[in-house]
């Protein structure tokens, strides 16, 4: 399960007045509340930023480049599956826990088994590089993916919510 201080039980469900599915495929919803609508997305990868030129690089020109993977998230393999979706070529990646706190040595690791697998970038998620701010410039090229949700069912009961809400 996902962590955080954040983060509430599901019984909380009830509570909520618009509930929206992420990373949706198109499979049917079991999802249902008392008084809730549903709403359902994905996200959408735009392109990569690269930190240490502050530039942002277009998913064509990524294509086929070799990278090391690394993130903190709760779910991994979906930020696996994204990068493999910009036709990157993965060589090595790593998953650390959730809201993990990177330190300097961490850094430094993920440079080595970058080196050691013949990757020319390091990347990461936008989410965990916040965390990784402090140690810029980092001694390697290293891209963050940049990503869209976008709502793909019941977008106009978002944004009507969102109006009542203001």
């Amino acid at each position: 399960m996902p962590r955080g201080t954040l983060r509430e039980p599901p019984s909380y469900i009830n509570r909520a007045d618009v509930i929206i599915l992420t990373k949706d495929k198109g499979q049917k919803s079991e999802v249902r509340s008392q008084k809730s609508e549903v709403c359902k997305s994905h996200y959408i990868n735009e392109g990569f930023f690269d930190i240490n030129n502050n530039k942002t690089i277009a998913l064509g020109d990524a294509k086929g480049k070799r990278g090391f993977a690394f993130c903190g998230i709760a779910s991994p393999d979906s930020f696996k599956n994204s990068l493999k979706e910009t036709g990157i070529d993965i060589r090595g990646f790593v998953s650390f826990d959730d809201h993990y706190q990177f330190t300097k040595d961490d850094i430094d690791n993920l440079i080595n088994k970058a080196s050691e697998t013949g990757s020319e970038i390091l990347l990461t998620t936008e989410k965990d590089a916040v965390r990784l701010m402090e140690f810029k410039p980092i001694a390697f090229p290293f891209w963050i993916l940049e990503i869209r949700m976008e709502i793909s069912e019941g977008k106009e009961i978002l944004l009507s919510k969102i109006r009542e809400a203001l």
